[in-house]
């Protein structure tokens, strides 16, 4: 709350091509913009922080595009539970795909990598048939949704190495932030 921050980002900005100078132009703030306040709540008289402002930070990051949104609704696939695993499954995958979309990467996402961050590396054979297949039913829905064009998958010997996946070059899709 007392801790000040003068961020000087006009020309890091400019050099890197984050945003023009306008834009960069951040005041000098506190780190947490907030006040304290006592209010009453269920009759007791409580001391709260109300935050009355973005955070510096946050502007720097949003001018950098360090955040990925997407439509919640993408996650909603008719006829599949919301398991954890599902769940986990779903969000990284999306979160894998925006990112590619959003910063022009090679859009290819390993199994490995979608295994070992949704913690399935040490998981029975089964499982990761299961969650692989998941993942398809997820890619089939954002082709449905015109988020990916397509998806192909690729093997490595004889078993399933990676997923890449074809999209048109607009930015990705902002409605309902997540």
């Amino acid at each position: 709350m007392f801790t000040e921050f003068d961020p000087k980002i006009a020309e890091a900005f400019e050099q890197l091509k984050y945003a023009n100078g306008d834009e960069a132009k951040i005041q000098k703030s506190a780190l947490l913009p907030c006040y304290r306040a006592q209010v009453t709540i269920n009759g007791q008289k409580s001391d709260v922080i109300c935050f009355d402002r973005q955070s510096p930070l946050l502007n720097i990051a949003e001018l950098k595009k360090q955040f990925v949104t997407y439509d919640a609704d993408l996650l909603d696939i008719p006829k599949q539970n919301n398991t954890v695993l599902n769940i986990t499954l779903k969000n990284y995958t999306m979160r894998r795909v925006q990112e590619i979309k959003l910063h022009k990467m090679t859009p290819v996402i390993t199994f490995d990598d979608i295994f070992q961050k949704c913690r399935l590396e040490n998981s029975s054979r089964k499982k990761k048939l299961d969650a692989r297949n998941a993942i398809m039913e997820f890619l089939e829905y954002l082709k449905s949704q015109s988020e990916i064009k397509n998806f192909e998958l690729t093997k490595r010997g004889n078993s399933f190495y990676s997923v890449k996946f074809f999209y048109t070059s607009k930015s990705p899709s902002v409605r309902k932030k997540i």
